[in-house]
C-alpha cells in the first residue's frame, strides 16, 4: 500500500507497524542506528525498505472487518556511500548492518514464536506431540467429539520452517 492512499489513522497505524519492523532487526543485533557522519569512507551503504500493507483481523477463524498494519524492512540493494562534502539540511540517521538480515540462526524460531502467538490468539489449538501441528475447532475445543469420543477438528494446519499448510 502506498504511504500517499493511507489516510491519517493508517499513517498513524502504520508508523507503529514500522517501528516493529525495525524494532525486529535492532532486538536481533541485525542494524544499529548511526549517524550519517559516521560511514566510513568506501563502506558499503544498503538502503532499506519497507513494504507496507493492511492484513485483515481473524477472530475465532473469520474475518472482523477491521484491518492490522504490518510493515516489513527488507535490503534493496547497495548504494554509493555519501561523500563527506554532501550536505544535509537536518541531521541524518541510518542503521549499519552488523549482520546478514536474512538467514538469521534466530530467525526460524522467532518467525515459529510469532505464528505460534497469533494462530493461539485467534483460537487455534496447539498438537501437545506436534507443535508444528495447530487444529481448528469450529464450536470450540470441547464440542467437537468423533463416535470414539475424541476430538475431531474442522481445520488442521502445519507449519513447516516459512510455509503454511492447512488442510
Amino acid at each position: 500500500v502506498s504511504w500517499k492512499q493511507m489516510n491519517a489513522e493508517q499513517r498513524s497505524l502504520m508508523r507503529e507497524a514500522i517501528k516493529e519492523g525495525w524494532k525486529a532487526w535492532l532486538d536481533t543485533g541485525t542494524a544499529v542506528v548511526i549517524n550519517v557522519t559516521d560511514i566510513a569512507e568506501g563502506e558499503t551503504v544498503m538502503r532499506a525498505r519497507t513494504v507496507m500493507n493492511f492484513k485483515d483481523l481473524i477472530s475465532q477463524g473469520k474475518a472482523t472487518g477491521k484491518k492490522r498494519a504490518k510493515a516489513r524492512v527488507t535490503v534493496a540493494g547497495y548504494e554509493k556511500p555519501p561523500s563527506a562534502d554532501q550536505k544535509t539540511d537536518s541531521p541524518t540517521v541510518t542503521k549499519r548492518m552488523m549482520k546478514g538480515g536474512f538467514g538469521l540462526d534466530e530467525s526460524p524460531r522467532l518467525f515459529f514464536d510469532g505464528v505460534v502467538e497469533e494462530l493461539i490468539s485467534d483460537g487455534w489449538v496447539q498438537n501437545k506431540l506436534d507443535p508444528a501441528v495447530f487444529m481448528w475447532f469450529r464450536h470450540g475445543h470441547q464440542h467437537a467429539k468423533n463416535t470414539t469420543g475424541e476430538e475431531d477438528p474442522d481445520a488442521i494446519l502445519l507449519v513447516y520452517v516459512d510455509d503454511l499448510r492447512l488442510y
